[in-house]
């Protein structure tokens, strides 16, 4: 089983991700932004291989985040709807999964990106469009897995 926990900055993925992995005891994989070009050829074999290998893991982040950065940062993904459709079958049939899509509101998500020091996103607009870029990705775009919606100022 592999938990997929994904969303913008300040969402809660890595608090939910430490609290999952005390419960459950799996491997924890945290992926970030490919780094050079070799990473961004690299990135859709390396999931992949991680759907593959039917291990037990907490994701926080992946190829979804690649799908709604990509295309905001850059303009594009490197990860093709096609795609996603592909790793999320071969999940299916490799030991299954879920995705924990960790939300909030905008202004809390930018209040907790601004505390902790993000460095990455620094404009609020850009955040606003990741955060509403997820909500299509995940709740408009039939997936093959279950996607559950968590939003922190709820749980806390």
């Amino acid at each position: 089983m592999i938990i997929i926990l994904e969303g913008p900055e300040g969402a809660g993925k890595t608090t939910l991700a430490n609290k999952l992995v005390d419960m459950l005891g799996f491997p924890y994989i945290h992926r970030s932004k490919p780094k050079n070009e070799k990473e961004k050829q690299e990135m859709y074999e390396s999931y992949l291989q991680a759907v593959y290998n039917k291990q037990n893991a907490i994701f926080d982040r992946c190829w979804y985040s690649e799908m709604v950065y990509g295309k905001i940062m850059r303009d594009q993904s490197y990860i093709t709807i096609e795609q996603m459709h592909e790793l999320e079958s071969a999940l299916v049939k490799n030991g299954g999964g879920i995705i924990i899509h960790c939300t909030d509101k905008v202004d809390l998500l930018w209040l907790r990106s601004q505390e902790r020091g993000e460095d990455y996103i620094t404009e609020y607009d850009k955040l606003a469009a990741i955060k509403h870029t997820y909500e299509w990705l995940m709740h408009k775009i039939p997936h093959h897995i279950p996607v559950m919606r968590y939003e922190l100022s709820k749980s806390l």
